[in-house]
């Protein structure tokens, strides 16, 4: 009753109306989608701006034991926005006993560039503690290669981690599909 008496005193057609409330809810509705938090899987180490060099190795982050297959390794563990993005990139060296595992809160399927890296890596694929899957060698870009023509890595399906160790790590431990993966 009050929306009629709107209408009739204020000489505005019902379709008008309609249109008034749709440019509003419109305008609501954009001012709430770019407040909304980004929920969605991470873009890992996919940044536009520059990578600050890495002192991992300079802060001996590499203290938590990791257990794959039989081989016992030192990690640091990748969790935030930040690290994961960050990762190994910039970082001269790792020891033969050292890796970066990066924790996920879901299973996903990331994809992984080599952005400003200095040497090859073994990508091993984790889910549920078990290696689903190796990427055995991925080469170290030249240095100032442009984003566009660095490759993405993925794994075969669905992680919670990854673990980044020296390239030929995993054949010379003689690491496979389907070994348990312990922290």
């Amino acid at each position: 009753m009050i929306l009629i008496y709107y209408l009739v005193m204020n000489n505005i057609s019902y379709h008008k109306l309609h249109l008034k409330i749709f440019v509003v809810a419109s305008i609501v509705a954009l001012i709430a989608a770019g407040c909304k938090a980004d929920t969605s899987t991470p873009k890992l180490r996919q940044s536009n701006t520059a990578v600050a060099p890495n002192t991992a190795t300079q802060n001996n982050i590499y203290t938590t034991p990791l257990t794959v297959s039989n081989q016992k390794i030192f990690i640091a563990i990748m969790r935030t926005n930040a690290q994961l993005e960050r990762g190994l990139s910039g970082q001269n060296k790792l020891r033969d006993d050292q890796g970066m595992l990066f924790a996920f809160a879901k299973t996903s399927s990331p994809g992984f560039w080599m952005k400003e890296m200095k040497f090859n890596l073994d990508m091993i694929w984790v889910r549920n503690n078990k290696i689903i899957s190796i990427t055995e060698n991925a080469p170290a870009p030249p240095p100032n290669t442009p984003d566009k023509d660095l490759p993405v890595y993925y794994p075969a399906s669905d992680i919670d981690q990854i673990l980044e160790v020296n390239a030929g790590w995993s054949k010379a431990h003689n690491i496979k599909v389907g070994d348990e993966v312990k922290l």
